[in-house]
């Protein structure tokens, strides 16, 4: 894009959740070339069904990630919260 342009981004907003589009460069994403959508917020929970069990794999991937537990060093995976 031209300096100064903008760009226009049409997509179907028909699936709930919180969904990022990144650039798949991670220290391009880490500088913040990406952006969130909602979509249908007031769906997300019913979406999912077992939330307990969407959960599980948030718990399993704390216990599995802490210091010493995993091969790498680099913990930035681009994303930022």
């Amino acid at each position: 894009m031209p300096a100064g342009g903008y760009l226009l981004l049409a997509f179907p907003a028909d699936n709930p959740g919180l969904w990022v589009m990144h650039c798949h460069i991670a220290w391009h994403a880490a500088q913040g070339l990406s952006v969130q959508f909602l979509e249908r917020k007031d769906e997300i929970e019913d979406s999912i069904g077992n939330v307990d069990g969407f959960n599980q794999g948030c718990r399993e991937w704390n216990d599995y990630w802490v210091p010493g537990n995993h091969p790498y060093n680099q913990t930035d995976s681009g994303l930022r919260r």
